[in-house]
């Protein structure tokens, strides 16, 4: 790849940020605290505009997905899923899980390895959007092509996967999406992917996800239940990786970028969880300057769900009236896992 030195910052920063080491800080030394029964049984398989519930829930599957695979397999049978597979690509360290219980699938994705080169290469491989009539929903849609190219070793097996387990039986489930990080980047352009071959995807949550594509390609998601596909990102304090890649001005620092051919916007609704504890709809746009000023600890998922959890404990923190809904029930609360410290 050869890029224009005038955009040797920002490859810098596409790496640095969407090539974080997600799996620190250490875990914390009480690893079953997430071992519940049954656990996503309180996930609302129906919900349409935001549910924090699920975006707990959903986060914890995001982070067991990053276990390995033996724990994976142990926690999804106490959370009550009966079809489970993973899936895996060494070359392009492509990973996740497809996993059913009696009312959805959920597939997850996990996030980059700083340890692994290709991971990094792709993440930072930013410098031209591509069309790919696999993801993208109109003629003008362009998406990451880093992105495409790792998710495409594995989105076949993965699509399979879901319409089986979607399909079993007399069953006919709802399909939840969840990623972390990069991963999240490849939530959505699987949930993108699955939509235009008919599959019902209830909602995609992501976790610290970098921009995927222009606003053609986000056309596609919503955050208020009137799209096609809704979509929450999290975004957690001054998480810096969702602000890279960085959207294109006209004018100005970054005409450079912009000769270069990159539009990327954010789709959906992004769900900030302020340093307050507020949760609020919205995330502040940063310039560079602050991105590369902001800390990396932020992005880490024990900040993610401790910071969803926190929430949950509290709902006047959740300042759109209707993200409380769920979070009222006291004895749901109760019964959900507490972050281990």
């Amino acid at each position: 790849m050869r890029a224009n030195l005038q955009l040797l910052p920002l490859v810098v920063l596409v790496t640095f940020a969407a090539g974080c080491p997600h799996r620190q800080p250490a875990a914390p030394a009480n690893e079953d605290w997430y071992l519940k029964n049954n656990l996503f049984a309180a996930l609302d398989a129906d919900a349409r505009d935001l549910s924090m519930v699920n975006g707990y829930l959903l986060e914890l599957a995001c982070y067991v997905g990053d276990r390995g695979t033996f724990e994976v397999e142990k926690v999804l049978s106490t959370w009550g899923f009966d079809q489970k597979r993973d899936f895996r690509d060494l070359r392009t360290s492509t990973y996740g899980f497809v996993a059913s219980n009696n009312q959805v699938t959920l597939v997850t994705f996990g996030g980059t390895d700083i340890y692994n080169l290709r991971d990094i290469l792709s993440d930072a491989d930013a410098l031209e959007l591509v069309h790919d009539d696999r993801y993208c929903p109109t003629p003008e849609a362009r998406v990451h092509r880093g992105f495409r190219d790792s998710l495409n070793s594995v989105i076949d097996g993965v699509m399979g996967e879901v319409k089986r387990q979607a399909t079993a039986g007399d069953a006919r489930r709802r399909v939840w999406v969840a990623g972390h990080s990069r991963g999240g980047a490849f939530a959505q352009l699987a949930a993108a992917a699955m939509a235009k071959q008919g599959v019902d995807v209830a909602g995609v949550y992501t976790f610290g996800q970098p921009r995927v594509g222009n606003g053609a390609f986000n056309s596609l998601f919503s955050g208020d239940g009137g799209g096609d596909v809704p979509l929450f990102r999290f975004v957690n304090g001054d998480d810096p990786v969702p602000q890279v890649p960085p959207e294109a001005p006209s004018g100005g620092t970054l005409s450079a970028v912009g000769r270069a051919g990159l539009s990327y916007t954010h789709g959906g609704v992004a769900v900030h969880l302020r340093p307050d504890g507020t949760v609020v709809k919205g995330a502040p746009s940063r310039s560079l300057a602050d991105v590369r000023a902001a800390g990396i600890n932020s992005h880490y998922q024990p900040a993610y769900h401790t910071a969803i959890y926190e929430a949950l404990t509290d709902p006047s923190k959740v300042r759109e009236p209707a993200w409380r809904q769920g979070s009222t029930d006291a004895t749901l609360i109760q019964a959900l896992p507490r972050p281990a410290r």
